[in-house]
Formats: C-alpha cells, structure tokens, sequence
C-alpha cells in the first residue's frame, strides 16, 4: 500500500515525574534498589533507611535509601526529583559517586515516567473510544500501537522521552487529517497535551532509501 494520502502528526508531551509516578512508591522503590544493586554492587548493600534532615530533625519525606551506608538517596514524588548525599564528610572519590549515582537515578526515573506516560496515552485513546489492534515495544523502549482511528487504520508511537507520532495508514490525507485532530483534541481534554513539531502533514517519500528509514521510524523498527 503506498502511504502518500497518509496523514502524520509529529509532537510532543512533557514528562512530569511528579504527576507520572505519584501513587507509584512501591514501583518506584523498588526500580530504584534494582538499580543500585546491579550499577553500584561495589559501593555496597542497598537499603530502605529512613533519613532526617540535618538541623531541624524533621523525617524526610518521599523514598528514601541508603547505599553502602555512606550514600543518602531520597526521591520525593511530590516534586520528581531525586537527591544524592553522603553520610558525613565526603572524599572526592565519593563526591563522584554522588554525581555518577544521581545521574543514574534521574535517567532510570524518567524512564519509568516515560512507561507511565505510554501507559497514560494509551488508555485514553481506548477511553476516547479507539480500539487498539496490536501494541508492541520497539528496541529503543518506543511504544508502537496500532489503533482503529474512527474508521481509519493508525499507527501511534510513543518514545520514552515523550516524543508522539500518529500516522493514517489508508485514506486520504484530508480524512487522515481531521481523525488525527479529533484524536490530539481528545486526548487533551484526558489532560494529554501534545505540542505539534509542525502543522499535521502528508507522509510522503521521494527517496527509496529515504523511504525504508521513514518506515522504520514511524513503524517502531531500528534500522
């Protein structure tokens, strides 16, 4: 089938940790102990410590986890960040840890926000009344869906950093165009709202080669 009717729409949607993972703190926790259990054995054993800020007293809140005994790890949902100290007085080594540890956590965090956003998007295109005919998750952690698009073959592709595309698969590209619409404005009443590259445009290929790499991109497939 050629695709040159196709109609595509390319955008984005921010992931905010703390709305993506709230409610989520057993899930969250434990993502995090496997982590540091297989990136960090050798700074030592991994465990669930409840932690104090200095001066005051008061009981942090949020996840909170000490590495090796040395290294205080807390992430609060609230406000989706992770933060990385060390018990006492650091070396320089160990400032490098907290760099290296920190690093890590807050790639593995938006990780599981971009899972809880697939997770999201594809609910609500159920809930907006579109039936999802497959779904898979490509090498790079994309998930690639095809969807029943109000009477339309469609494909949508959601990348862990937020990243979402919509390409008609039959049709015309006007008809391709308004479906893609109506979907883009149901998914924004459910609170999704994604932020086009450009205005929806047909999905053309000029170039052979060119034209295989396209169809990997928006199929899901590495190449």
């Amino acid at each position: 089938m050629s695709c040159n009717g196709a109609a595509v729409a390319r955008g984005v949607i921010a992931i905010e940790l703390a709305e993506l993972l709230k409610d989520q703190d057993e899930a969250v926790r434990n993502g995090l102990i496997m982590f540091l259990k297989k990136t960090f054995p050798h700074l030592g054993k991994t465990v669930v410590k409840s932690l104090y800020w200095c001066g005051t007293g008061t009981k942090v809140k949020g996840i909170t986890l000490q590495l090796g005994g040395k290294y205080n790890i807390t992430f609060n949902a609230r406000k989706g960040k992770v933060l990385v100290n060390t018990q006492g007085f650091a070396l320089a080594r160990e400032a490098d840890n907290v760099k290296a540890i920190e690093s890590g956590l807050t790639a593995l965090l938006t990780g599981l926000g971009g899972v809880a956003l697939q997770n999201r998007i594809l609910s609500a295109i159920k809930a907006a009344g579109h039936p999802v005919i497959s779904e898979q998750r490509a090498g790079n952690g994309a998930l690639v869906a095809s969807i029943d698009l109000s009477g339309l073959a469609a494909r949508v592709v959601v990348t862990l950093d937020g990243k979402v595309s919509v390409i008609t698969t039959e049709g015309t590209f006007e008809d391709g165009k308004g479906k893609i619409e109506g979907l883009l404005a149901q998914l924004g009443a459910q609170g999704l709202t994604i932020t086009l590259e450009r205005p929806i445009e047909s999905h053309r290929h000029d170039d052979p080669q060119m034209a295989a790499r396209h169809h990997a991109y928006w199929h899901g497939q590495q190449v």
